[in-house]
């Protein structure tokens, strides 16, 4: 099944298009990375998600059950999810020893906010795009350290399709 077109996902939300982030890059820069960037990349997600939503770290990896603090853990899980390789229930360790099913209901639940809640989106879509960026900013500069005749490509997919 192929991914829908503009004008399909147009017609399915009313005629008004939805921001749609291209998780290509993500993928790209999570299969190339090694477990030492994804601990400090979720570090990098927590403080992320602290400014966006203006919540502690503290009470982001707490047990506060308080609306505001939950919606920002919820976004938490999401970009942890989108950003990482891990598994659900390596997420629930590092979100404070939650469970994986607690994990894959907060993932549920910020998707939920996505479609519904312009400012959620909105939030988390700032947060993602600022992590992105600063993982790719990483892998050039990684990239650029290697001893090479030529320049690393940090996307060999696209590499690949400009050979054809």
């Amino acid at each position: 099944m192929s991914a829908p077109t503009a004008a399909e996902r147009a017609r399915f939300f009313g005629g008004q298009l939805p921001m749609v982030l291209d998780f290509g890059p993500i993928d790209r820069v999570k299969a190339t990375l090694g477990a030492a960037f994804w601990r400090s990349s979720f570090d990098a997600i927590v403080r992320a998600t602290e400014r966006a939503f203006d919540v502690p770290r503290d009470d982001l990896l707490g047990a506060s059950r308080k609306v505001e603090i939950v919606e920002a853990r919820f976004a938490l899980a999401w970009a942890t999810r989108q950003l990482t390789p891990w598994s659900l229930p390596t997420i629930g360790e590092r979100l404070g020893g939650r469970d994986h099913t607690t994990v894959h209901h907060a993932v549920k639940q910020a998707e939920r906010l996505r479609k519904s809640s312009a400012r959620f989106r909105l939030l988390t879509d700032a947060m993602i795009e600022t992590l992105v960026a600063a993982a790719e900013d990483h892998f050039r500069a990684s990239a650029l350290l290697r001893v090479s005749d030529r320049p690393v490509s940090a996307a060999p997919q696209e590499e690949a399709a400009d050979a054809r």
